[in-house]
């Protein structure tokens, strides 16, 4: 009786430490995932502020470059002096929709999806 009842101790000993195990490693995992969220958004802050001081640099720029090529065409009376103005102006509005628009919000919609597919993915593993 005394063989049962240590065999019975020991596959419940055995099952509660698997269980244990297994908490403690989907516990690790979803602060691992957790840590790695937080590091992609302040990833991003950064970025997002390096863009914002870069507005201040690109700004002048772009209005400095508007008016001498205004200049430019009204002088010699040709379309083609203000081509440069495309390049230029397509630079200056995706630099401020990155700055001050939605694709913030985008990139971190993304970075969520992503971060939810990992951590339910590792799910799994166990």
């Amino acid at each position: 009786m005394g063989s049962y009842v240590s065999l019975a101790m020991r596959s419940d000993l055995r099952e509660t430490q698997e269980r244990q195990v297994t908490a403690i490693k989907s516990n690790m995992i979803s602060q691992q995932v957790e840590l790695a969220r937080r590091m992609a958004e302040r990833q991003m802050a950064l970025q997002v502020a390096s863009v914002r001081e870069l507005m201040v640099w690109f700004v002048p720029f772009a209005v400095t470059s508007y008016v001498f090529l205004y200049r430019g065409y009204r002088t010699t009376n040709s379309w083609v002096v203000l081509f440069p103005l495309i390049p230029v102006t397509f630079g200056f509005a995706y630099q401020v929709h990155y700055a001050y628009g939605n694709k913030t919000a985008q990139i971190r919609a993304h970075l969520y999806i992503s971060t939810i597919t990992i951590y339910y993915s590792n799910k799994n593993i166990f």
